[in-house]
């Protein structure tokens, strides 16, 4: 993947507060696989849209979940500002229970979700990012 790409849009929807979709597109216009559950049809959707500047210097993601889902994602720049989040519950950032600091060297490039098969369950149990470490020569 060439230096310059980056995440330009995140779209999620959520069942009853829980994350249980998700997809990205880069900024050429690519896009990810759907990484969806089996949750209702009528999930509400929202899609984040980053400018280049912020989606390259996000340096910090913050989320909340607990072991049936994940019902928050919010992403930091390196002055600890919040640019961009999904929290359907609004639940806010002072229940958030993980976090991951990305590396100077690292950009935020993707995600990966896994859920349960339990035809009842439309949510993801797990939900995790990928990221571009930059080497240097």
């Amino acid at each position: 993947m060439p230096e310059d790409i980056y995440i330009a849009k995140m779209t999620f929807k959520c069942d009853f507060n829980a994350f249980n979709y998700v997809q990205f597109t880069m900024s050429d216009g690519t896009s990810s696989p759907v990484i969806q559950s089996a949750g209702d049809d009528k999930a509400r959707e929202v899609t984040l849209t980053f400018e280049e500047d912020v989606a390259k210097n996000i340096r910090s993601i913050k989320g909340g979940g607990n072991s049936y889902c994940v019902y928050s994602v919010s992403f930091f720049d390196a002055s600890e500002q919040k640019v961009a989040s999904y929290d359907p519950g609004n639940y806010g950032d002072e229940r958030a229970n993980w976090s991951y600091t990305l590396a100077l060297n690292e950009r935020l490039i993707g995600f990966y979700g896994t859920y349960s098969t339990e035809p009842s369950t439309w949510y993801f149990s797990n939900f995790g990012f990928i990221v571009r470490v930059k080497t240097y020569d």
